[in-house]
C-alpha cells in the first residue's frame, strides 16, 4: 500500500471518503507498520498531507483507539498549531485515546482547557469529552479536572448544553454528583424542548446512580 499516494488522493478530494476507505484498510491488514508510515506526515511541511493523515488516523481511532494511542505528544503538538483544521482533527484524535492515555492528557491539561476556550466548535466538543474521559480515569484527575467541565456546562451555549453535559456524564461520580445536577437544573430554563429531553434524561440517569 502506497500511503503518499493515497494520503495525495485525499488532497484533492472535498469529502472524507477516502479517509475511511484508508483507514478501514489499514485495520483489516493489521500491519502497525502502516500505521507507523502514516503517522509520519502528521509533521509533514505540506500542510495538505498534514490534514489527509490526521483525518485518516482519527477515523482508526474510532474502532482502534490503541493504534494511534502511541502518537498521543504529536496530537498534542497538533493542538498549537495556527491551521484550525490540525487543531480540531488533532482533538478529534485524542477523545478516541483519551481513556488510554489519561497520563500524558492530564500533563498537557492546560493546554486541551486553553484550546476548549478559544477553539472551534469541533475542538470545544471534543475536547470536553477528551478532559471528561480522562477525568474518569482517575480521581486525582477528576477532583482537578471537574471544576473546570463544570464551569464550562455552566456558561457554554444552550444549544451546546445536551452534548456537553453527556460528555461530562462520563466522570461524573458521588463526589461531584451534586454541583452536576445542579448544574443542569440551572440550565433547563433556557433549553428547547428537545434539548430538556436530552438533559432530563441525564438528570434520571444521575438519580439513579
Amino acid at each position: 500500500m502506497d500511503i503518499r499516494q493515497s494520503l495525495e488522493e485525499m488532497t484533492r478530494r472535498r469529502d472524507e471518503k477516502l479517509n475511511r476507505e484508508l483507514a478501514a484498510a489499514l485495520v483489516r491488514g493489521n500491519d502497525p507498520k502502516q500505521i507507523e508510515k502514516l503517522a509520519l506526515y502528521l509533521e509533514d511541511p505540506n500542510p495538505h498531507l498534514q490534514r489527509a493523515a490526521l483525518k485518516t488516523m482519527y477515523e482508526i481511532g474510532y474502532v482502534q483507539p490503541e493504534w494511534i494511542a502511541p502518537y498521543v505528544h504529536v496530537f498534542l503538538r497538533l493542538l498549537r498549531s495556527r491551521q484550525n483544521n490540525l487543531v480540531w482533527g488533532a482533538m478529534i484524535a485524542l477523545s478516541t485515546i483519551a481513556h488510554l492515555k489519561a497520563a500524558d492528557i492530564m500533563k498537557q491539561a492546560e493546554l486541551v482547557k486553553r484550546t476548549i476556550v478559544n477553539g472551534s466548535v469541533i475542538s470545544k466538543d471534543k475536547g470536553v469529552r477528551t478532559l471528561a474521559l480522562v477525568a474518569a480515569q482517575q480521581m486525582e484527575y477528576n477532583r482537578e479536572l471537574f471544576p473546570f467541565l463544570l464551569e464550562h456546562l455552566n456558561t457554554c451555549r444552550p444549544k451546546d448544553v445536551p452534548q456537553h453535559a453527556e460528555h461530562i456524564f462520563l466522570a461524573v461520580n458521588d463526589e461531584n454528583r451534586a454541583p452536576y445536577v445542579q448544574t443542569l437544573r440551572r440550565r433547563l430554563s433556557i433549553l428547547t424542548q428537545p434539548q430538556s429531553r436530552r438533559v432530563r434524561n441525564l438528570l434520571r440517569q444521575s438519580e439513579e446512580d
